[in-house]
């Protein structure tokens, strides 16, 4: 795991803020960006911080589109990372924009469960239909 305290973390596609929540509880400077005005406004809503950090400020959230240029100064961010999106987006286009934002040496996170995951599953199991147990 790649230490965060007191990195610049930036999570692109934030939704509610729950993974900027816990990485700030972590001590991490936290940028979340989503391209839904009702998930920045969800995001933003008050929340119970399991360390009080005064040092780490709560995150900051900015409705932004990763196929736009993303409102965030050149090579500030230590660390990106993106949780179920990147299969939704032009992928060269969204590139970009993280590149851009990233910390020469930065990180690159990118969680996307295949479509497949489920089927190998089965496959593993030797069922030959759709389980909704295993799944």
């Amino acid at each position: 795991m790649v230490p965060i305290k007191g990195k610049q973390v930036l999570n692109v596609g934030c939704g509610n803020g729950d993974f900027c929540r816990r990485r700030s509880d972590l001590g991490a400077f936290v940028i979340g960006v989503d391209s839904s005005r009702n998930m920045i406004i969800e995001a933003q809503k008050p929340w119970f911080r399991a360390v009080a950090l005064k040092d780490y400020p709560q995150p900051r959230y900015i409705i932004a589109d990763i196929n736009q240029t993303l409102p965030i100064q050149r090579e500030t961010v230590d660390i990106v990372t993106v949780k179920m999106l990147m299969m939704y987006v032009d992928i060269d286009t969204a590139y970009q924009n993280i590149h851009r934002v990233l910390k020469p040496k930065g990180v690159f996170a990118v969680d996307i469960v295949h479509p497949f995951r489920p089927l190998l599953k089965i496959r593993i199991s030797g069922s030959n239909r759709y389980d909704p147990v295993i799944n």
